[in-house]
This record gives C-alpha cells, structure tokens and sequence, in this order.
C-alpha cells in the first residue's frame, strides 16, 4: 500500500521558534483521499503548466520538488520545511492573521500539492488523520494550492486560488508572469495615466473584468487614451505581478489573451527565426518554405504543399506570411483576398501572427 504524507506549519512565522515547528503525519493510501485531489482539479484557474517551463525566482524550489518526487517513499522533513518557508514567505501573510491559517505540503506517489488553507481544525487538533486532510483540502478552507503531478513521466503544475485570481505572492513565487496567466486568472492591474491638469502621473487600480468593459465600450482606446468621466488622459504603463509594461505591449497581451490567439502565436515563433521587425514578404528571389491559405498553414514539398496547421478563427484571418526565414508566402487566392481589403475597401479583420496588436486591422508593406 502506498504511503501518503501530509505536513504542516504555521503561515505566519511565529515570534517565538519554538512554536515554529514543523508537524508531520502519515496517512494510510485511501480513496477519499484521491477523491478530494480529484475534487480540487476540478477547480484549477487555467490549463496545467508543463513544470519544465516554470522558472521559479528562487531555483532552489524546482530542485526540492524534484526530490521529492525521485526520493519518494523517503520522508524528506528538511526539504519539505524548506519548501514550506519559502511557500510562506512568498505569500507574505498578515501579522494580525498568524495562527490562523497554514501552510501544508501533500504527498503521494504521483502526486504534490502544496497549500495554503484555514487552520481550523489541523492535523495537530484531530486524531482521525484521514478526516483532517480532507478537512484541510477542502474548497470551503483552502485558499490557495498547487498541485504538482507526475503524468507518465511529464511533470505538471496547476493552480488554484479561492478568489480565482493569482494573488502576487503565489505568481512570485513559481515566477509566473503575465503570459503565463490566462486574462481572467490575472488578477489586479494597475494603470499608470498621465492628464494635463495632474502635474504627476496617477495609479490607477483596476480589475481585469473592468478594464476589459473599458476596452470593449472604447472607454480605453488601443493606443492608450482613457477617458474618466469628462478627463482624458493617456495610458503610458501597466503594473502587473511586479512587472512594468508599457500600453502597446499590454494591448497585444489583451488581444492575444481574450481573442484566444496564443496558438497561432506559438506556432510562429516555432516556424520563424527571430527577428527585430517583420520583412515584406513578397521576393521573387526567396526561396519559401512554407504557404498559407486563409485557414491553413502547409510545408512545401517536393509532392507538394502538405498542411501542418490549422488557423481559422472565429474573429480574424490569421495571417503568417513573411520573408523572414525560412520564409512563408500566401497562395494567390489569400494574396487576392488581401488586396481587395486594402484597394477595394472589402472589410477584413487581419491579426498577424507575428507583430503585435494595434488599432490598425492591417498594414502590409510590400
């Protein structure tokens, strides 16, 4: 039977050490144990992360994870306190809330989850153990959590905050950025606005759902422009997770984010070579290696064009024509359709997947 271990600490380090102890037990393998992991995936904010891709601020955290898994069934009390202190310190909690809540680690053999959760009852409180995890992982208690889980040897992480939002703490902590977070797990922005009448620039906090209302009312415009009741100002920086960036960078994050067109940006950047500004596409000279059509993107080869991707969108035509190598060129229907919108005012909504977003639907240069 496999072993399952459950530690804790207090959330709040305590003034006095001693109180600062480290409480551990083991639990015996049991179905409503699984059950309650299986009851909190059900609520994770997002996809599962691939924990390859995770770059926490401290190193040491990946390398405690991966201890633990490889070292299981030993009982690493060390690493796990390690981890815990970190976890806690990340998350920052408030003075007037020590002893309240705390801080606890999982483990099975697949499985991790980290969290933090109301500390009443704790394991230190109840002699059925098996009932005091459950009661410690339960939706109506846990705050936030983490579970880490080894899936046929791919290692994945995925989140979870009562409030569905990544707080700042719990982002910093597995260095998550903003890409990295879907727009409605973002959590709290700032805006940054200049107007005439302020000698300074204001701070403005505002939530995702709100600023998203902006945007769609034109409220905010996409080159930064606000208006707040009768003021105008303009936007020049976004806060968010501790990262500072300015108005069109955010505006292509938005985009990108609420239009669903992270793929098709993916899918680029696996394609092209990296460059510091888009080509015109069209050479004669240029030897492609790619063709696209208004919904699919093909190899060329020596049979012919074979499709590799598939880029319709309910919205946009998505576009991945460059001269950039190894060179991608429309097929003479698409180029068609191209010039027809640009000489002869036939509406098409136009995102390309390798510039970013602005107001502009489209600018070819060729």
């Amino acid at each position: 039977m496999n072993k399952i271990f459950f530690w804790e600490k207090l959330a709040t380090k305590p003034e006095d050490e001693k109180k600062d102890s480290l409480v551990f037990h083991e639990v015996a393998e049991d179905q409503s144990i699984r059950e309650v992991i299986r009851n909190l995936e059900g609520k994770m904010m997002g996809n599962k992360m691939d924990f390859s891709d995770v770059n926490p601020n401290n190193p040491s955290i990946k390398k405690w994870i991966k201890n633990l898994l490889n070292e299981y069934p030993k009982q690493k009390n060390e690493i796990v306190e390690d981890l815990l202190n970190e976890f806690r310190y990340a998350l920052n909690t408030k003075s007037k809330e020590k002893e309240k809540f705390i801080v606890g680690f999982l483990q099975l053999n697949d499985t991790m989850i980290i969290a933090h959760s109301k500390k009443d009852p704790s394991l230190a409180e109840i002699k059925d153990k098996i009932y005091s995890v459950k009661t410690v992982f339960h939706p109506k208690n846990i705050i936030r959590a983490d579970i880490i889980k080894n899936e046929d040897g791919k290692i994945t992480l995925s989140a979870f905050e009562y409030s569905r939002k990544w707080s700042k703490g719990h982002a910093n902590f597995w260095g998550i950025k903003p890409e990295d977070v879907g727009w409605e797990s973002l959590g709290s922005i700032t805006l940054n606005v200049e107007m005439e009448r302020f000698p300074f620039p204001l701070q403005i906090p505002i939530e995702t759902e709100q600023l998203k209302e902006m945007l769609d009312n034109k409220d905010i415009s996409a080159t930064g422009k606000i208006t707040i009741g009768r003021e105008e100002g303009k936007i020049t920086k976004i806060f968010v997770y501790g990262k500072v960036m300015d108005y069109p960078q955010f505006y292509d994050f938005f985009v990108t984010e609420t239009e669903k067109l992270e793929v098709y940006k993916k899918k680029f950047n696996e394609i092209v070579v990296a460059q510091t500004q888009l080509k015109p596409f069209f050479d004669g000279q240029n030897k492609y290696q790619y063709e696209e059509d208004e919904s699919k993107l093909y190899k060329i080869t020596t049979k012919g064009l074979s499709p590799i991707f598939q880029k319709e969108h309910p919205r946009f035509t998505i576009c991945f024509l460059t001269k950039a190598y190894p060179g991608i060129k429309p097929t003479e229907k698409h180029l068609w359709a191209l010039y027809q919108s640009i000489f002869e005012n036939k509406p098409l909504e136009i995102w390309h997947a390798g510039e970013e977003s602005s107001l502009d639907h489209f600018l070819l240069v060729i």
